[in-house]
C-alpha cells in the first residue's frame, strides 16, 4: 500500500496522482527567477481584467510569492521524506494507507517550514507516517506550527537522558533522586528552564514526580535504553524476583512520544554514567551494555 500512499502524496505535490514525482528532479529557480514569475504572473492576470491599480498588482505579486514559497516547502520536505523512504527497511513497512486528511493537513503545516532544521524533522515525518500511517496523530500536527529551535533542542536534549522501556509508555528522564525542581539534572543539560520549555510547548508532562515501576527480574533479562545506549542489569546481591524498581522523574507527553520517533536520541555519557551508578548504589544492579543490534533487543 506504500505505492498507493505515495500516488496520495503525488496528486498533492503536482495535481496528478504519479508515483514517480518528476518535479523533484528539476533544479530549483533561483531566488532572481522567481522575482520575474512573480511580477509576469501579476501584470498577466492584471492585464486579464483590465486594471491598471498599483495595489491589486502588488496583492497579486505577493499572493504568488506566498504560494510560491509555500510549493517550493512542500517540495523540499517530500523530497527528504522520498530519500528517507528509499533508505528504510521495507520489510517493516505496514499494508495501510495513508490518511488523505492528515496528508492534506500535513501539507498546510510543511508549506510555512523553510529552515534546513524544520524540513528535514518534517520530511522524516511523513516518511514514518507512509510506513506505518497513523503513527502520528492529528493533535500531534497540530502542535507542529509552534515548536522552533529552542523546543527541539531542548527535546534533543531530553532524549539524549531519556529511559526507554517496553514496560513505560512515553520515555523518562529518571530524577535520580537529584531534586529537578532546584536544577537537580542541570549538570547533565536538563536545567529546570529548559524542562519548562519542553512543558510550555505540550512536549512534556507536568508531573516532575510521575513514576513507574519495573521489576528488578525484567531489568536483567529485557533489554533497555538511555538515550541510544542499549542495556541489561545483573544483580549484586541475590535476585529477589519480587523486587521493584522505582524510576521517578519527568515524562514526555503523548505528542512528544510521537515527535521522538523521528529523532535521533543521541548519549548524553555524564548522565549514562550517573544512572548506573545510581542503579549500583541503590538497587545492588549492574548494568551491562550491549549492542544496539543485538539479538537480545
Amino acid at each position: 500500500m506504500t505505492k498507493n500512499s505515495l500516488t496520495k502524496v503525488g496528486k498533492y505535490i503536482v495535481g496528478e496522482g504519479s508515483y514517480y514525482i518528476d518535479v523533484f528532479a528539476e533544479k530549483k529557480r533561483t531566488n532572481k527567477a522567481k522575482e520575474v514569475l512573480a511580477v509576469g504572473a501579476a501584470e498577466h492576470i492584471v492585464d486579464q481584467f483590465g486594471t491598471e491599480d498599483p495595489i491589486a498588482k502588488r496583492a497579486l505579486q505577493r499572493e504568488f510569492n506566498r504560494m510560491y514559497r509555500s510549493q517550493d516547502n512542500i517540495e523540499g520536505v517530500t523530497r527528504i521524506a522520498l530519500e528517507d523512504l528509499e533508505n528504510s527497511d521495507k520489510s517493516k513497512f505496514q499494508d495501510l494507507e495513508i490518511d488523505e486528511d492528515w496528508l492534506h493537513m500535513f501539507f498546510n503545516i510543511a508549506g510555512q517550514f523553510s529552515s534546513e532544521q524544520m524540513q528535514e524533522f518534517l520530511g522524516k515525518l511523513l516518511s514514518g507516517e507512509i510506513q506505518s500511517p497513523s503513527t502520528f496523530s492529528p493533535k500531534t500536527l497540530q502542535l507542529i506550527p509552534s515548536l522552533d529551535r529552542r523546543a527541539l533542542s531542548a527535546l534533543q536534549d531530553f532524549l539524549s537522558c531519556a529511559f526507554i522501556s517496553t514496560f513505560m509508555v512515553q520515555p523518562k528522564v529518571p530524577n535520580l533522586g537529584f531534586n529537578i525542581g532546584e536544577n537537580g539534572l542541570k549538570k547533565f543539560e536538563l536545567s529546570y528552564s529548559k524542562l519548562l520549555i519542553l512543558q510550555d510547548y505540550g512536549l512534556a508532562g507536568s508531573d516532575f514526580l510521575s513514576y513507574q515501576e519495573i521489576s528488578e527480574n525484567v531489568l536483567t533479562i529485557v533489554p533497555h535504553q538511555i538515550g541510544d545506549k542499549f542495556f541489561v542489569t545483573e544483580c549484586i546481591d541475590p535476585p529477589d524476583p519480587k523486587r521493584m524498581i522505582k524510576f521517578s522523574g519527568l515524562s514526555l507527553s503523548i505528542a512528544g512520544t510521537e515527535i521522538s520517533k523521528v529523532m535521533n536520541f543521541g548519549n548524553n555519557e555524564d548522565y549514562w554514567k550517573a544512572f548506573s551508578d545510581w542503579l549500583k548504589e541503590k538497587h545492588k544492579l549492574r548494568t551491562i551494555e550491549i549492542p544496539a543490534d543485538s539479538d537480545a533487543e
